[in-house]
C-alpha cells in the first residue's frame, strides 16, 4: 500500500512541471490574476453584505431618520473606497509591470 502514493506522484509529476511559471513575467501574470478575482469576490462580498444589512436591519433604520442616514451614506462611501482601492492597484499594476494580459 505504501507504493501507491509513490507511482502516483510519479505519474503526475509532467503536470507540476507544466504548471510551473517559465519566467518572472508569467509569474507576475498568474499572481495578478489571482488577485484580481481575489479582490472581485471581496468586492461582491462586501456589496452584498451590505445590501443584507440594509434589509435585515431596515425596521430599525426607518425608525430614525438621521441614523438611515448614517448608514445609507457610509455604506455607500464603504463601496465607493473598496472600488477604488481596486482602481489603485490596477493603476500600479499596469505601471510596473506595463499593459499586462491575463493568462
Amino acid at each position: 500500500m505504501r507504493i501507491f502514493p509513490i507511482v502516483l506522484s510519479c505519474m503526475l509529476a509532467p503536470f507540476e512541471v507544466y504548471a510551473a511559471p517559465r519566467d518572472l513575467m508569467t509569474l507576475a501574470k498568474s499572481v495578478s490574476s489571482l488577485i484580481d478575482t481575489a479582490v472581485f469576490v471581496l468586492i461582491t462580498f462586501g456589496i452584498v453584505l451590505y445590501f443584507y444589512g440594509l434589509g435585515t436591519n431596515i425596521s430599525t433604520i426607518a425608525k430614525d431618520p438621521e441614523k438611515r442616514k448614517h448608514f445609507f451614506v457610509w455604506g455607500l462611501c464603504t463601496i465607493f473606497v473598496m472600488v477604488s482601492i481596486w482602481g489603485i492597484v490596477a493603476l500600479l499594476k499596469n505601471t510596473l509591470f506595463g499593459s499586462i494580459q491575463h493568462v
